[in-house]
Parts: structure tokens; sequence; C-alpha cells
């Protein structure tokens, strides 16, 4: 299915499994009859009706214009405070800066609407929203400026600049916790979507426990139908979502007939219920799929995934900078937990042990020694104990780690050294895990493409589950990481990773 009918909610994932590609085929295309309209005095109808322009019963539209009047006073709050701290630092005058100060705070709230920071679909994952936030404080800027040279206003550079960081910032700190209270309202069912669901796949199925299972999406799946097979279910389907109190529906592009579902886009839009088609596809970030034509057709183009090039080399200038100043301010720790390690442990301090790199070359990865020094003696009597899926081993209590030990993993502390395999550019501070030539050989070939990117330090596996994500979901989240890899992604799992070693998830 090509098309993409969207004013909602980007969905994406990574989600837990496959989707399939389970089609209901038609030989026929089917043209959609004149529905018989409900009585306007049907309380349903208004009902109903009432729900499709903009969800007032459950809210929404009053805290979309709290969020409006919350950006208008934190961008005031900015521009007013730029504007003192150019009249305190930077010799300006009231006078020079009142015209460009009202200017200014009359202009954020159309900039912020141009940015479609009031369109849920557009900023419901925090990275889009941060994006859009910077953007609209660079075109913000630049706005300002034109206007004042068209307008013959003298301008502070230093002001401009002022006011840029300062709404960037407060407005980025004014939407965390916006996020948070919608988060929670979400959480106990207020301000959520209702929507129908449409197939009968396996597709479909997966899309609904994904939508059970992420409240904090807004969406909620009262109506469950199967994809329509002909004119007469269509028409049942379309009567079930007029009467339904839906605004919304999804249709899980793999359970239908192409030519059907077209109809029943048509049908449902006419109604006001806004669409969303399933993509089928899975594990592929947003940022890389654009629609366009293709003729006739509204076509989706993936663009390619490429571990090379600039991109590459400002990742290996950030991995180098960011390890070698770990090492500097954290060397007190290092050494301290080198010195605790010889006094209890004895003398080998570091433990060694080769993995696999990227493209397939070994290397040796060092870590602080967490278990006895014939640990790798021992595994074989334990191999019966194994908690994780092969070929992992994984034990929450293995009798093989050391008192401190436990403690060196239990805040992944024993991670640190290899901030040294980072400083030789034989591991990133962002990858997937490297890992040993045994497990190597036992991947499926799928897998093999996972050593294309740099093994890290953390990665999407460590911020998402750990010790306690199956094989499957460990082997999924590296793959969309090597498929999907940003600078920008590198440093939000890098910001995710504090959080979660200090609450030990999922810690081994």
């Amino acid at each position: 299915m090509a098309a993409i009918v969207s004013k909602d909610v980007d969905l994406e994932l990574p989600m837990s499994t496959d989707l399939g590609n389970e089609s209901t085929l038609q030989s026929a295309p089917i043209v959609v009859p004149t529905v018989r309209k409900l009585d306007e005095g049907d309380p349903t109808r208004h009902k109903a009706a009432a729900l499709r322009v903009g969800l007032p019963v459950n809210g929404a539209n009053q805290r979309k214009a709290l969020l409006v009047l919350g950006d208008v006073f934190v961008t005031s709050l900015a521009t007013l405070g730029a504007s003192f701290l150019a009249i305190s630092f930077f010799g300006n005058t009231f006078g020079e800066l009142a015209v460009v100060t009202i200017l200014a705070i009359l202009l954020w709230p159309f900039v912020f609407a141009t940015q479609d920071l009031y369109q849920s679909i557009h900023i419901q994952r925090r990275s889009e929203e941060w994006r859009r936030v910077l953007s609209a404080g660079l075109y913000g800027c630049a706005a300002i400026a034109a206007i004042s040279a068209v307008l013959a206003i003298p301008i502070s550079r230093a002001w401009l600049v002022g006011v840029g960081v300062l709404t960037v910032g407060i407005t980025l700190i004014e939407r965390e916790f916006v996020r948070l209270h919608f988060a929670l309202a979400r959480g106990k069912g207020e301000i959520t979507r209702k929507v129908i669901l449409v197939g009968d796949g396996h597709e479909s199925r997966e899309l609904d426990r994904y939508l059970l299972a992420s409240p904090h999406l807004g969406y909620q799946v009262t109506e469950r139908v199967k994809a329509p097979h002909n004119s007469s279910e269509l028409l049942a389907l379309l009567e079930v979502a007029r009467t339904s109190m839906v605004t919304g529906a999804i249709i899980a592009s793999g359970d239908q007939d192409s030519a059907l579902c077209n109809d029943l886009i048509r049908a449902l839009t006419r109604e006001g219920i806004y669409v969303q088609v399933s993509s089928s596809m899975q594990d592929i970030a947003s940022r890389r799929v654009q629609t366009a034509p293709l003729g006739g057709f509204p076509m989706m183009r993936v663009t390619p995934s490429i571990q090379a090039g600039w991109k590459s080399l400002l990742k290996r200038v950030f991995d180098l900078l960011v390890a070698l100043c770990a090492l500097v301010l954290l060397s007190p720790l290092l050494l301290l937990c080198a010195l605790v390690l010889r006094i209890t442990s004895g003398r080998t301090v570091l433990f060694r042990q080769t993995r696999i790199g990227r493209n397939g070359v070994p290397f040796t990865m060092y870590k602080f020694r967490s278990m006895v020094v014939n640990a790798e003696d021992l595994l074989n009597d334990l191999l019966d104990q194994n908690e994780a899926a092969e070929p992992m081993f994984k034990m929450s209590d293995d009798p093989r780690v050391t008192p401190f030990g436990k403690f060196l993993r239990t805040t992944s502390l024993d991670e640190l050294p290899q901030l040294i395999n980072v400083v030789r550019g034989e591991m990133s501070l962002v990858g997937p895990r490297p890992a040993t030539s045994d497990e190597v050989t036992q991947w499926e070939p799928a897998m093999l493409d996972r050593l294309r990117a740099q093994p890290g330090i953390t990665g999407y596996w460590q911020i998402h589950g750990r010790f306690t994500s199956s094989l499957e979901e460990y082997q999924r989240l590296d793959m969309y990481y090597v498929d999907n890899w940003s600078l920008l992604t590198d440093s939000i799992i890098l910001l995710k990773t504090v959080p979660a070693v200090i609450s030990r998830r999922g810690a081994a």
C-alpha cells in the first residue's frame, strides 16, 4: 500500500516483532455507493461530530490553548531577559530595544506555529520537538533581523543572540514539563484520541498490541474491525465508524485490498475522520522516509544508511573528544577502582577478552575484572543455569562474581576501561555491544549486518532492556541502531544511559 493519509501522531517505533503482510486480494475495484446518513436529530451523530471537532469533550483544545499561552509567556520572558542583559552589560538603552523587543514578543507565536509545534503529529517524539524548537529559534531570529532591516530599526547582535539562546533554552524546559503533563494525563486515559482499527491479520494485531502498551501516544482503540472484502462489509464498517465515538481510523495496509482500501480512506475522510495507513515497514526511522509521487502513485522513499563519509568522521571526532575528556575527569575514580580491585582480588585488575569489531576485525576489549581469575574455566559448570537466550550467557546471581565486582557491574563502572578502546578507534561510545567470536558463529546471516557499525559501550539495548531483554529484542534493537544511526541518536542514547545506570534498570 503506497498511500499515507496522516494527521496525527507519528507511530515510529521500533516495535518488538516483525509485522506480517497477509493481504486479502480482490479481483476488481469496488465503488462505494452512497451511504445513508443518520437523522439530524440523532444524538449519536452530534456526539460523534463533537468529538471530531477538536476533542472538546476531553479538554484537548483547552490544553492546546494553555500550551500556546505558555509559549507566549516563556518567549516573552526570554526576550525581556535578553533585553535586560543587553542593557546591563552591552550598553544598549531601553529606547533602542523597545521596538524590537515588542516585535519579537509578537512574532514568536507565529514562528512556533509555522514549525508545527502545536501539531501532535510533529512533536510526539522528543527529538523531533527539540529539532523544531531549535529551527523556530533560528527562523525567529532571522525574521527579527530581516524585519528590523526593512524597517530600518537598529538591532544589537548581542541582543539577537541572547534572544535566540534564551528562547530555545527556556522553551525546551517548558516543553519538558508539558510533555510530562500529557504523559501523566494519557496514562490516566485522558486527552486520548479514540480510533477504530481496521484489519484482521498479523499487522493489525501488532499495531493493537503496541498501542495498548503505549498509552503515552494518546490512542484508545475502541473498535476493532475486520478488513472489508466487499461493498456491503465496507458500508457496515462505515456505519460502525459513524456511530462510534471515534475521531480517527488506523488501517493496517497489509490486511487490505488496495482498491478497497482507497475507497475506505475516501469514505472515512468524508466523514471527518482522520486516517492513518500503516506502511508495513518496520524499524526504519521516519527521518529516512520521504513521500514522493511516482507518476500518479504516492510512494515512500527510504534513504540508504551509509556508515562512511563526513557523518562517520564526525562520529569519530565526537567519540575521541568525549572519551579523552571522560578519561581525564574520571581518572581519580578509575584509579580508586583499580586500587580496590588490587587489594581485594589480586594483581589482575583488568579483564581482557577478544571481541569482534567493525567489519569482523577482532580486537582486545578491556573491562575492570568483576569475576574470579578462573571464571572462564568455571563457565561450563554453569551453562544449565543460563537465564538469557543463547548464545548470550547471563545469571542474576553468578557465583563467579566477586563482592566488589557485583558493585562494579550494577553501577556499570566495570565498563569504563572501554574508553581506552574508544580512543584507540576499536569501539565507539554508542553502538552494538561487541560480540565474542563464538557468538558471531551462531548468528543468523541477517545479523552479520550488525558488524557494519563500530561496537559501542552503550546502545539501544542498554537503555531499553539490558539484562531483561530477550535475544530477539536484543538483536532487533541493535539492528535498528545500525540501520538508523545519527549523531543526534548517539547523543540521546548517551543522555538516557545515565538514568538507566543510576536506576540500575536491568543490570546484571
